[in-house]
C-alpha cells in the first residue's frame, strides 16, 4: 500500500440559496428568487484535504470549491415577466478541518467510515442579464448597483463513506499500484452551508442552505 497523504472528494447535490428568507423575516412577503428562478439546481463540488494526524482515526485540513448556476426569466420594473433570461451563479469556497473514523475499516475491514467536517466558507455570486453581462440596477436617485458580490460564513457537514475496496480487493490493489489511490469510496453527506456574513449584515444575500450530497472519494 502506497503512503497516504491526502483525500479527494467529488460531490453532487441540489442547492437552493436562502435569498428569500430575509423578506420572510421582515414581513414583506416578497420572494424574488422564487419568482425568477423558481427552483433548486445541481451543485457540483470538489474537496481536497491533507492528512495531519493518523492514529485513532484521521484528522485532515483542506479546502473545497463548488459551482452552482440557475437560469430563470427576468422581470421588468413593473413586475411583469419578460422574455429575457437571467442567470445566477454561485461559487462557494470552503476551508475546513475534518475527522474520519477509520479504525474499524483499518482493523477489521469494516466498509463504513463516518466522518465530520467544519470550517469557514465564502460564496462568490453574480447575476447576468439577457445579454450575458453582469446585471445592473439604477434607482430613482441615479445610484447604480451591480449584481455581484461575496458572502462569508461557516459550514459543517456529517457523512458516511462506503469503502469499495472490500468488494473488489484485487482491483483496489491494482488501483493503488498504478495510480497511488489507497482506497475508493462512495459517500453520502449532509452539509449545512451558512453564508450570510455571520448574520451581521442585513444587506448581504443569504446564500445558506442544507444540502444532501453524494459522490466519490479517493484516499491518495
Amino acid at each position: 500500500v502506497s503512503p497516504r497523504t491526502a483525500s479527494l472528494d467529488l460531490r453532487f447535490g441540489y442547492y437552493l440559496p436562502a435569498i428569500d428568507s430575509e423578506f420572510a423575516d421582515n414581513g414583506t412577503g416578497h420572494t424574488p428568487y422564487k419568482d425568477v428562478m423558481q427552483e433548486s439546481a445541481l451543485y457540483r463540488g470538489i474537496t481536497i484535504d491533507w492528512l495531519v494526524f493518523s492514529g485513532f482515526g484521521e484528522l485532515a485540513l483542506g479546502f473545497g470549491v463548488a459551482w452552482w448556476e440557475q437560469t430563470g426569466t427576468g422581470k421588468s420594473y413593473d413586475g411583469s415577466k419578460t422574455e429575457d433570461k437571467t442567470t445566477m451563479s454561485v461559487i462557494p469556497i470552503t476551508l475546513d478541518a475534518s475527522y474520519r473514523f477509520t479504525v474499524l475499516a483499518e482493523k477489521f475491514n469494516f466498509p463504513l467510515v463516518p466522518y465530520g467536517r467544519i470550517g469557514l466558507g465564502y460564496g462568490l455570486w453574480w447575476m447576468t442579464n439577457g445579454l450575458d453581462k453582469v446585471a445592473t440596477y439604477e434607482d430613482d436617485k441615479g445610484n447604480i448597483s451591480t449584481a455581484q458580490g461575496g458572502v462569508a460564513g461557516l459550514h459543517w457537514s456529517a457523512g458516511l463513506r462506503l469503502l469499495l475496496d472490500v468488494f473488489e480487493p484485487q482491483a483496489a490493489r491494482g488501483f493503488d499500484m498504478e495510480l497511488g489511490v489507497n482506497h475508493s469510496y462512495l459517500f453520502v453527506e449532509f452539509q449545512r452551508l451558512s453564508l450570510n456574513n455571520f448574520g451581521g449584515d442585513k444587506k448581504a444575500l443569504d446564500l445558506s442552505d442544507d444540502i444532501v450530497q453524494m459522490g466519490l472519494a479517493f484516499d491518495l
